[in-house]
């Protein structure tokens, strides 16, 4: 992000470290946003692994799905 790389800070994957933007209630705003939209995607991802396991098992549990060679 150009706000970022002006700064001087965001060039670390994985720290949240904003230092001088702290004060920049424009760059809270939209990391605010982005850490939200983040953080639902992580959870619609967890919740698509679990219903994908859970639909795993039910196939494997009902012989009548069983394919048949």
């Amino acid at each position: 992000m150009a706000i970022e790389r002006a700064a001087g800070v965001g060039t670390r994957i994985g720290r949240s470290d904003i230092g001088r933007l702290a004060d920049c209630p424009h760059y809270i705003t939209i990391n605010r946003t982005f850490r939200l939209i983040h953080t639902c995607m992580a959870g619609g991802n967890v919740v698509t692994i679990i219903c994908t396991v859970i639909h795993l098992m039910y196939m494997i549990s009902c012989p009548d799905t069983a394919v048949r060679g």
